[in-house]
């Protein structure tokens, strides 16, 4: 995962669903991803069409409309959208996690990367019919990227194992003028932001 949107999610559905394959629907605390909620959709599965029940104001800016009623097809460009539906599908009902890498084609003709992270839920009854996603731009800093998107085309697909748990560099990053783990073991003297470790050589 390549985007801190889809990381973050991911985190989270690792987290409510325990030891469990997917969690349950009822467990999402919409609150609890506040964050990313504008980048987020959730799907609902009916006899392998997937439907999209929610869609974050992220999504739907760009694709400039209301997304929520619409197939999850209609994301995607004519004559692809049947492979990443059934990607979906499979998502569902056989509980497996995937990383999907997308080109989205805008209505003046430039291209944008995008990340797309589905991930299974249950719904009553431990019913396998829910899909929760992420759709990320890799390219937010491009002046193409707020461009309105008229699909998705597929370039990549990777099925996540659900034991992964991908470190959050962001966490690990260390603060201005935070000292390094290690500098209180040896000898030092600070410099302006700088830690000056003594050695070398004398000649």
């Amino acid at each position: 995962m390549r985007h801190q949107t889809s990381r973050e999610l991911f985190q989270y559905w690792n987290k409510l669903r325990g030891d469990k394959p997917a969690p349950s629907r009822h467990s999402f605390e919409p609150a609890h991803i506040g964050n990313i909620l504008p980048s987020v959709f959730m799907l609902e599965l009916v006899s392998d069409i997937a439907t999209i029940r929610l869609a974050g104001g992220e999504i739907c800016a760009l694709y400039g409309e209301e997304l929520r009623g619409k197939s999850f097809g209609a994301l995607w460009l004519n004559g692809v959208e049947r492979k990443p539906s059934s990607i979906a599908a499979q998502c569902a009902q056989q509980q497996m996690p995937f990383v999907l890498m997308a080109d989205g084609l805008s209505t003046v003709g430039t291209v944008t990367k995008l990340e797309m992270l589905i991930l299974p839920m249950e719904s009553k009854s431990e019913k396998r019919d829910r899909v929760i996603g992420c759709l990320a731009d890799l390219e937010s800093n491009s002046p193409y990227s707020r461009q309105h998107i008229n699909g998705l085309s597929l370039t990549a697909q990777r099925h996540i194992d659900s034991d992964t748990i991908p470190i959050d560099f962001e966490g690990l990053r260390p603060r201005p003028n935070q000292k390094p783990p290690f500098i209180d073991k040896i000898e030092h003297k600070k410099v302006g932001h700088l830690f000056v470790i003594s050695g070398g050589r004398d000649n």
